[in-house]
């Protein structure tokens, strides 16, 4: 095998290692801010290894404050809990290919997803330029309908990710990248 080969193929393609962190500039509709995420936790399992992320968001003067389980697999990320509850399954939000989801989120018991792999592209950021792939997952749970991209660097991380909000796009771009 071709050293580049290999390497390519030890490359994580999400980092896992703990206090890993990724600070992002905020915007949304006349707002601006900033947003902080750190690897807290990271366990290896059978399936790959499942990663406890804080989130720290200051936007519009007001500090929100999260927490998220993802499951990071050789070529897909996984949301296992967020802000709206656990995704019971698991929830692709980054994979390679096209998918379709149905499961409960929260108290939720009858959400859809379909999620598509969307081009590689160069990202001229705050905090330098990256190569990405792209993938953008539309939810639905109950009378809730959420669509999300996210554009991840391989073993970086997301550099980019966007929420599409009724008053319009919120937006974060990776500002700094700390690895541990």
């Amino acid at each position: 095998m071709n050293i580049l080969v290999l390497a390519a193929a030890l490359t994580p393609l999400f980092p896992i290692a703990v206090g890993t962190e990724w600070t992002y500039s905020l915007e949304a509709p006349s707002l601006k801010g900033t947003l902080i995420q750190r690897v807290e936790s990271a366990v290896q399992s059978e399936y790959g290894h499942e990663l406890k992320i804080t989130s720290t968001a200051e936007l519009g003067g007001k500090v929100v404050l999260g927490e998220e389980r993802l499951l990071v697999t050789p070529d897909s990320v996984f949301r296992l809990s967020g802000s709206m509850g656990s995704y019971q399954p698991s929830l692709c939000i980054f994979a390679e290919r096209d998918w379709s989801w149905s499961g409960a989120v929260g108290e939720a018991s009858n959400a859809r997803a379909n999620g598509r792999a969307l081009s590689e592209t160069t990202l001229h950021l705050p905090a330098g330029r990256f190569v990405a792939r792209a993938s953008e997952v539309s939810v639905q749970f109950g009378a809730t309908y959420t669509t999300s991209r996210y554009w991840l660097s391989k073993g970086l991380g997301w550099v980019r990710i966007e929420h599409d909000l009724p008053g319009g796009i919120l937006v974060a771009e990776l500002k700094k990248y700390k690895a541990m």
